[in-house]
């Protein structure tokens, strides 16, 4: 199932380094990706109607949807955004991927398109998506340069289970160097993301760079970034499209002794060691993990203190925000988004 880039297939061996890669293909990009860091960078509130997608999350959702009209992501320096649609049904689906799971997490994304576009179109097609990635630069450990390529290999190599034609169009790759600027740093230049977050509009399919409110990154996006941290390693589909729902999977994770400490340590020691790029994270990200931490701390099993009888929180929107759906009742189709629907893996269970 190939990958294409200009209505030809990419060659496999191009995908050996990242370097031959953009020798082979960087042209092609040009002038998407100028048109793309060029962009005015929007600033997404509650109003906006954007369904968030926070570290190792995708979300689906077809074109017509009038709960969401779009689905977005931010806080990105080596992580990358993944965004996938395909041509004929406009489903869209959009991850945020950190280097863990990508396999799965890229072949979640395709299964969760196809299914919902075979169920919108009600026949058997040729799939023909178009799919963009956006994300990382080049920092030190070479992090982003990695996922970049584990990304285009995955999608260059994808096989389902049905064995269904699919094409996988690359129309957006502002990755890695692709996405860098020199900013000042303390009396030195160094290398930055040019995007640190991005939106896909559902209707249309368009990109646009952008920033999130706090306030527009719920439900509990304490919770979502808990499990990113310092929970299981896999990446997990967030959204029901049929009944509009935001779903959260229980997880539980080793106990963090550690904890009341790292909340006490100042700025630069958060940056330091929680990071993949210090010098250039986003002016929230210190606050972002101090409350990630005190959620941790307050609840050191979130079995327990959060996820009652190991079932998952759903999440309806009313108005500017989601509600939690309260319910005692479970459905079958639970049981299809419940991937830890016997009992929360363990951090040391799933391997990146």
């Amino acid at each position: 199932m190939p990958l294409f880039i200009g209505g030809d297939v990419v060659e496999t061996d191009s995908l050996e380094t990242f370097d031959l890669f953009l020798r082979n293909y960087e042209r092609c990009f040009e002038e998407s990706n100028n048109q793309l860091r060029e962009a005015h960078e929007t600033r997404i509130t509650p109003l906006n109607s954007c369904l968030y997608v926070s570290q190792r999350e995708f979300a689906t959702s077809p074109s017509n949807n009038d709960v969401i009209s779009a689905i977005g992501t931010d806080m990105m320096t080596t992580c990358h955004a993944v965004v996938l649609r395909c041509n004929k049904s406009k489903v869209t689906s959009l991850g945020h991927f950190d280097g863990c799971a990508t396999k799965q997490g890229v072949k979640g994304m395709i299964d969760s398109v196809i299914n919902a576009s075979k169920y919108l179109l009600q026949d058997s097609i040729e799939y023909m998506f178009d799919l963009h990635l956006i994300g990382g630069f080049e920092d030190e450990r070479n992090l982003s340069e990695k996922l970049t390529l584990d990304l285009l290999s995955e999608f260059h190599s994808s096989k389902v289970a049905e064995h269904l034609p699919m094409q996988f169009h690359l129309k957006t790759f502002c990755c890695t160097t692709l996405n860098q600027k020199l900013i000042s740093h303390n009396d030195m230049f160094i290398k930055s993301p040019v995007i640190f977050g991005i939106c896909v509009t559902l209707a249309t399919g368009d990109l646009f760079p952008c920033v999130f409110d706090e306030e527009a990154k719920g439900p509990v996006p304490a919770l979502r970034s808990a499990r990113s941290l310092h929970g299981p390693h896999n990446m997990t589909s967030i959204y029901r499209w049929k009944l509009k729902e935001i779903i959260l999977e229980p997880f539980t994770y080793k106990p963090f002794a550690e904890v009341s400490l790292w909340l006490q340590q100042p700025d630069d020691i958060i940056r330091q060691y929680m990071s993949t790029s210090p010098e250039v994270e986003p002016d929230n990200f210190c606050d972002h993990i101090r409350a990630t931490l005190q959620f941790i701390a307050d609840n050191p099993d979130p079995v327990e203190t959060v996820f009652k009888d190991n079932k998952p929180l759903k999440y309806q929107k009313k108005g500017e925000a989601w509600a939690q759906i309260r319910s005692t009742k479970t459905s079958v189709s639970d049981s299809f988004y419940c991937s830890f629907n016997r009992r929360p893996k363990l951090e040391s269970e799933i391997a990146c």
